[in-house]
């Protein structure tokens, strides 16, 4: 048995090695499979999208098996950049040296080991993708890796989020992507939320009538066969998450919540949309979601997200209502619940906890990994005690707790019967719930299905309009940026040499910079541009020489074209899909 440090290597069950690490607290884990690491790394990646043009972030390299099947199937024109502490400590390079036959594919152009304190490695990881002109980033966390070195990475992901996360917009969970994929979705699902109603003709449709919502928590498995014979007494609200257990006991909710705008969202659902299922969905959710499913769409906005929709197109959309901002699907069903004026509201599956070997119940189609070990903290239990949970689910929690106080006449019950207890909520059992709350029959899928029929608004000629204005924008904008960037390849020769030829182009570029605003296209792209600025001008501080400045200019410069590319079709597809010809789905 080889020894690194702290670290042992030993054969696993397939032959292949894995190691287990003792940490200074103590605590001992192994940070592959101790049967097959391989096949462990497989199921590892499957919790990203591989997009083209993305630097994917490792956090921690381990033995490197889950970073060997990321090069495998690396995307055209993207990086891998693994980062660690230091370079004592850094296994992407001392297990190459000491293992030269088995880590030879570290050598791969492509792979960028960054071993430095957590403000040089996270500065070198940004400048990496500047040069590469990437424009998306994937964090992927290798949770027994980090639990390693804590302090470090969390350090990490604290500097990604002054430096580049406004940039990218980089979201926490399991999938991140860059603000053009929420642009994406939402553009691309515009022709659907034009024919949605919204949800303004919910408020209170459902006063005093009880309602059920299902969360996709392993205690699901213990009262799942109850709710056949309760869609006729609650309204069921499933989170997306859910509905896969759900169609394994052959029952429809009468709305399927979803917000994320991440691929695994569709991953989770594809295989159980239904058209006798409402959609209840925001502009940015998955635009795969929306297209394929087969019912009737309810739109509604996070005050999050109230301007996903540029003013200008938001007006001419049916009337929708703005509700809470949420952690989670689970929390958006909640505030959904309470604005359809529902009571009792009780809560099944919402476990918030960890306290079995799954972290969901059975039929769930979603990849969920524990949370690192750093994040994992106690709450109260369902049934006394203590249970473990981690700051996510704990977050939600005092959410929830917070949307009780808020309706103190309703009441709210966890019928969970496992997980964390939420306190103002009553916990009892689904049955007991059942027996004292829902005794009569009501037609609740017909008033969904009727509230949420598509309309056919009459704006039609006026938002075709206007994103036809909207196209012609972002083509001028894009000449402009053009023009800018060839008065940069005319000057590249006058300025090798910097002085004043450099200083003179930088005060050009400086002047269209700051002009961005008075873009025609600028209302369209307000996510992207102005995370773009505030990166530009956190890289000059720490550097203000005029080349670098002049290196920062440039990638504004090239971003901008990227973006004025990605969106010019997408609002064409946007116009077409609400001319009446078929929006487009697939990305391009």
């Amino acid at each position: 048995m080889t020894q690194l440090s702290n670290i042992h290597i030993k054969p696993a069950k397939n032959g292949d090695n894995t190691a287990f690490v003792t940490l200074t607290d103590g605590a001992a884990y192994h940070l592959h499979s101790t049967y097959d690491p391989v096949a462990e790394a497989g199921d590892w990646l499957k919790q990203f999208e591989l997009l083209p043009n993305t630097a994917y972030i490792v956090l921690g390299f381990g033995l490197g098996y889950h970073v060997r099947v990321l090069l495998d199937k690396l995307p055209d024109n993207s990086i891998i950049v693994v980062l660690e502490q230091d370079s004592t400590q850094c296994l992407a390079e001392s297990l190459p040296r000491n293992f030269p036959g088995q880590y030879g594919w570290c050598s791969d152009v492509r792979i960028h080991s960054i071993a430095a304190p957590a403000r040089h490695a996270a500065n070198a990881t940004v400048v990496l993708m500047n040069q590469h002109y990437l424009k998306r980033l994937t964090l992927c966390r290798h949770y027994p890796s980090m639990a390693m070195q804590p302090e470090f990475f969390r350090e990490i992901e604290e500097l990604f989020m002054e430096s580049s996360r406004e940039y990218f917009r980089v979201r926490d969970g399991n999938e991140t992507g860059g603000i053009i994929d929420r642009i994406e979705n939402i553009w691309r699902n515009l022709p659907y939320f034009y024919k949605s109603p919204g949800i303004a003709a919910f408020y209170n449709v459902f006063a005093n009538r009880p309602a059920i919502i299902v969360s996709a928590g392993p205690s699901l498995n213990k009262n799942i066969h109850l709710l056949k014979e309760l869609t006729g007494k609650a309204l069921i609200i499933a989170s997306g998450t859910a509905v896969g257990a759900l169609h394994k006991h052959g029952i429809t909710p009468h709305v399927m919540a979803a917000l994320d705008p991440w691929p695994i969202m569709y991953t989770a659902v594809k295989d159980f949309l239904q058209p006798d299922m409402t959609l209840l969905a925001s502009p940015s959710v998955r635009h795969d979601v929306v297209r394929c499913h087969p019912g009737p769409l309810l739109s509604y906005i996070p005050t999050n997200s109230a301007d996903d929709f540029p003013a200008a197109v938001r007006r001419l959309l049916s009337p929708s209502a703005v509700i809470p901002a949420n952690f989670s699907v689970a929390t958006a069903a909640f505030n959904f619940a309470a604005f359809t004026g529902a009571n009792p509201v009780i809560c099944i599956g919402q476990d918030l906890a960890y306290t079995s070997e799954s972290h969901h119940a059975d039929g769930v189609q979603t990849v969920m990994q524990a949370s690192p070990k750093e994040n994992v903290t106690f709450v109260p239990g369902y049934y006394g005690g203590t249970v473990q949970t981690d700051l996510m689910f704990k977050d939600i929690i005092a959410y929830l707790t917070d949307i009780f106080k808020a309706f103190p006449e309703r009441t709210f019950i966890n019928a969970t019967e496992g997980g964390a207890y939420i306190p103002g909520a009553a916990h009892i059992s689904l049955q007991e719930a059942a027996g004292q709350h829902l005794t009569a029959e009501y037609d609740f899928a017909a008033t969904v299905k009727k509230l949420a029929t598509p309309t056919e608004s009459a704006n039609q000629t006026e938002i075709v309009a206007l994103l036809a204005g909207i196209s012609a924008a972002i083509n001028d904008s894009r000449e402009r940026n053009r023009e800018c960037m060839s008065m940069v390849d005319q000057a590249r020769d006058s300025i090798k040499d910097g002085g004043e030829a450099l200083d003179r182009l930088n005060r050009d570029l400086k002047a269209y910079i700051d002009g961005i605003k008075e873009l025609k296209a600028y209302p369209y792209c307000l996510y992207y541009i102005e995370p773009m600025i505030k990166m530009l001008a956190y890289e000059y501080q720490d550097d203000p020489s005029p080349a670098r400045l002049f290196c920062a200019y440039q990638v504004i410069l090239k971003n901008l074209e990227i973006l004025f590319g990605e969106l010019t079709p997408l609002v064409e597809a946007a116009r077409r899909g609400i001319d009446g010809e078929q929006p487009e789905g697939e990305r391009e």
